[in-house]
């Protein structure tokens, strides 16, 4: 049986391509044939759900996993199924786009959610689905992982079709380029937290994303899309907005935007990450 390297146009529709990225990831990392590694699945019912996956190893699949301490109201079936089928996901994508960020969003979501009257289980889902849809190119990823998050039939288990509405717009809310307010507090919280103003990690990202989608460019060429890439969206006039008040986003936005002000820095940082990242 062959699994697809790449998502065939049809299982987006009907919410099964995670089940067939998360398989074939599994038989492409392990050394074993992949005819007797089938054998050690239990069952693959309709729609390739993985029944028995106790004895396969994960711990290739995730990049820098981050452990994160969820509520006990949400459901252990859910937190399994996203752990296990949704996350891997973020595998196939660039540098700056791995398992790791996904985790650090859902982190912080969690954390901006204790200041409001909100579903948890909502806030945890959404942060999981934000970014799937880089599986489409960049362009519409915020639409397409709202796309996929409401063709996904499993979540049915445990939200309703009104929930999955909401949960779907603030998905295609999140995106920081987006000229409008997120529509309700769960964009709110997911766009917030997909902010993670940190010097350190938004330098690497814009370095990363720059080198796996625009290989083509010199050193020199990389260096001035950085720091376009950083003024236009961090810089004092930058199309970045913040919208919650709780965030430490703020004050580490201020804190950044002093460092863009100084260009001998700048440069000091990006050659120090160009070294270690252009392999």
């Amino acid at each position: 049986m062959i699994f697809p390297t790449e998502k065939p146009a049809s299982t987006v529709a009907d919410g099964l391509y995670p089940h067939f990225y998360f398989i074939n990831r599994l038989l492409l990392r392990l050394s074993t044939p992949k005819t007797e590694l089938l054998t050690d699945f239990t069952e693959l019912l309709t729609g390739l759900r993985v029944i028995n996956i106790k004895q396969i190893h994960l711990e290739n699949l995730h990049s820098s996993p981050i452990m994160i301490e969820l509520p006990h109201t949400i459901p252990a079936e859910l937190t399994h199924y996203i752990s296990e089928e949704i996350l891997p996901c973020y595998a196939r994508f660039d540098k700056a786009h791995q398992t790791d960020h996904a985790q650090k969003v859902i982190s912080e979501s969690l954390t901006l959610a204790q200041n409001y009257d909100v579903d948890n289980s909502m806030v945890y889902v959404i942060a999981a689905y934000h970014d799937l849809g880089l599986s489409n190119g960049r362009e519409f990823h915020h639409l397409d992982s709202g796309k996929i998050l409401m063709t996904d039939t499993e979540l049915l288990k445990w939200f309703t079709e009104e929930q999955l509405f909401i949960m779907k717009e603030a998905i295609e809310d999140h995106r920081a380029s987006n000229k409008h307010e997120p529509r309700s507090i769960y964009g709110k919280i997911v766009a917030e937290a997909d902010r993670i103003i940190d010097k350190d990690v938004t330098t690497r990202r814009t370095v990363q994303f720059g080198l796996s989608h625009y290989p083509e460019l010199d050193k020199e060429e990389q260096f001035d899309r950085f720091m376009n890439h950083i003024i236009h969206k961090y810089g004092k006039e930058g199309y970045l907005k913040l919208w919650i008040e709780e965030s430490t986003n703020g004050k580490q936005l201020r804190e950044f935007r002093e460092l863009i002000e100084k260009p001998e820095e700048m440069r000091c940082i990006f050659e120090k990450i160009y070294a270690e990242e252009h392999k």
